[in-house]
């Protein structure tokens, strides 16, 4: 583990997110810690995704546009419409919220896209599986 501030193995697939081995790294920590999931940021998915359910769930929550590292601004604008209507779930690197909570050690989960038109806010929550 180089550093928990600046470490990709447990975000990025290519430094070994998702496998056994980052799995079983990533538990050792939050037994260390005392945690029981962790949300990371600054390694772009598609989509929130989710590693290590088994272990210690992995949020990886940024989902920012795909062309924000060419134009250098990846903060979505507020005044963009990116669903066009009605949300569509299946859209990706549109702006989306963890919604996580937990209960008598029950969590749950939900991914949650927004959507801003003319003022208007709607807002679609899924369970993350």
């Amino acid at each position: 583990l180089k550093s928990l501030l600046w470490y990709r193995g447990f975000s990025r697939q290519l430094d070994g997110a998702g496998t056994e081995a980052s799995c079983i790294e990533a538990a050792e920590v939050s037994n260390f810690f005392g945690v029981h999931a962790f949300v990371l940021a600054h390694t772009t998915h598609k989509m929130i995704t989710t590693y290590c359910s088994d272990l210690v769930p992995i949020y990886v929550t940024d989902t920012h546009r795909s062309d924000c590292i060419k134009n250098d601004e990846c903060d979505f604008d507020p005044e963009a419409v990116f669903h066009r209507g009605k949300i569509d779930p299946q859209m990706h690197n549109v702006p989306q919220s963890l919604w996580l909570t937990q209960s008598d050690g029950e969590r749950t989960a939900l991914r949650c896209l927004v959507e801003l038109d003319k003022g208007e806010v709607q807002l679609d929550c899924k369970a993350m599986a």
